[in-house]
């Protein structure tokens, strides 16, 4: 199973400087238009399902402070806001290190107007330097509107060598979490937890239950193979600590499945299904690998996933049981949630299609990306459905999902590329679409985008643009 990256940016208190943003609306412009030194060109799907050029307007434009390192952006479901995490570097630091001793905080604007709501400093706020997990498409807004905002603290310890000379050294000293109301910048909760140990089978949260509370999972010891949960009110008080048996692999609606037992090097696993109170509500012992493999095929599987409805998905890649292991094919293995094996599904690889095919979950639903050939297909039943070309050539790793059902991917760059251009694919699933293509200047990126409208940033002059689509 993969270990979970953590992305950590660090923080040092500083003075920031407030610049005023200003909002410049922009006329309308054609499908392929050049403004100053940006040049854009939106096509958008016709009637026929081809794509055809798209006229635009730029609704507003703002350039955030200079000083501002744009580290995650989020717009809220209702479309009514765009929130921007920033980091601001301290200047009597900068030559010690290029990552630590920043400022971080929270900044609103109006996604129609683009003018500025709030803006809120995250730093000063703990009793130490607080540096955050929290980056790039991992910033959301909750069900009750919160932002939830993971970290660590550390701070500098005094110390000395063998050879008696003085040193600092940063010391981690509590995990801590930042609960921040969107509409308003209000800082909701403030939590300190101990540090404990991580391992690749427990999740650590945080949820947000449907009650408001806030709960937190810890693996106490790997061996000993117990979970501390915690429960936090709206305040961010802590309500109770509950020890249970196992390592929390999954929470989701009301249920707590844990993994209580470790057998044939972590291959077979027996599960025990919890409520809040401890009530086993059931129990199963289910294999990662499945076998069912021909002469001299080695299996390994690496990652399981959780659906909505309690189904869970395991991954894993087929080898051939050579010195050189090549790749052979990829495989998920899809289990109800009593732990009954229901279908797997094979898709063909070599070793140069490692990391181009990727099966990835779409709002409750099983796809296959294939990035070396640009196209997305749904799984269904274990039947594969026809893939949909996404774009033109091959596209970067990854997927950014925008929420109910939308998406993004990219072409991927060539770095003997002479046009210096970005392309952006925007599409939907159920059924899966294409909507719109966008091409920018190769400093600015793709941030968020609907059927009407993209948001895009442009790095080197912080500059924030939303453009509207005819």
């Amino acid at each position: 199973m993969m270990r979970e990256r953590l992305r950590m940016l660090c923080t040092r208190l500083t003075l920031l400087v407030v610049i005023t943003v200003f909002c410049i609306p922009v006329p309308t412009v054609s499908a392929s238009s050049k403004g100053g030194t940006e040049t854009y060109t939106i096509k958008k799907v016709d009637s026929s399902g081809k794509m055809k050029p798209a006229y635009y307007s730029t609704a507003w434009k703002f350039q955030f402070p200079k000083e501002w390192e744009i580290a995650a952006t989020v717009v809220d479901k209702k479309r009514n806001m765009i929130i921007a995490m920033y980091a601001v570097k301290s200047k009597e630091n900068e030559l010690f290190s290029s990552t630590k001793n920043k400022e971080y905080g929270l900044a609103s604007y109006d996604l129609t107007t683009g003018e500025r709501v709030w803006k809120i400093s995250l730093s000063g706020l703990f009793e130490g330097d607080f540096s955050t997990y929290t980056y790039m498409d991992e910033l959301e807004i909750q069900h009750n509107g919160e932002i939830i905002i993971t970290g660590y603290i550390t701070r500098e310890v005094q110390k000395m060598s063998e050879t008696g000379d003085s040193y600092f050294q940063s010391e981690t000293i509590g995990d801590a979490i930042l609960t921040v109301q969107s509409a308003t910048g209000k800082i909701t909760r403030k939590i300190v937890t101990p540090v404990l140990e991580n391992n690749d089978f427990t999740v650590k949260g945080p949820w947000l239950l449907s009650d408001g509370r806030l709960m937190t999972a810890s693996s106490l010891d790997f061996d000993a193979n117990k979970t501390l949960l915690r429960y936090y009110d709206s305040s961010g008080k802590l309500i109770k600590s509950v020890e249970r048996n196992g390592h929390l692999a999954h929470f989701g609606n009301g249920e707590y499945v844990y993994i209580v037992k470790y057998e044939h090097d972590f291959n077979k696993l027996t599960v025990t299904v919890r409520d809040e109170v401890g009530k086993v509500l059931r129990n199963y012992t289910y294999n990662r690998e499945q076998g069912k493999l021909k002469k001299n095929q080695v299996e390994n599987a690496w990652k399981a996933e959780f659906l909505p409805d309690g189904k869970f998905v395991v991954s894993a890649n087929i080898y051939k049981n050579t010195k050189e292991q090549p790749l052979l094919f990829k495989r998920i293995s899809v289990f109800s949630k009593h732990g009954k094996r229901l279908w797997m599904h094979n898709v063909a690889a070599s070793d140069s299609d490692q990391d181009s095919l990727y099966y990835t979950i779409i709002g409750g639903r099983l796809y296959v990306m294939n990035y070396k050939a640009s196209t997305l297909a749904e799984i269904h039943n274990g039947k594969m459905l026809k893939p949909v070309k996404l774009g033109t050539g091959p596209l970067s790793e990854g997927m950014t999902i925008l929420g109910e059902g939308m998406f993004y991917t990219q072409k991927r760059s060539h770095l003997d590329s002479k046009q210096n251009k970005d392309y952006y694919y925007v599409g939907a699933v159920k059924p899966i679409r294409n909507i719109l293509q966008v091409t920018v200047p190769d400093h600015t990126r793709l941030v968020w985008a609907d059927s009407t409208q993209v948001l895009l940033f442009n790095y080197t002059n912080n500059q924030m643009t939303l453009l509207r689509v005819k």
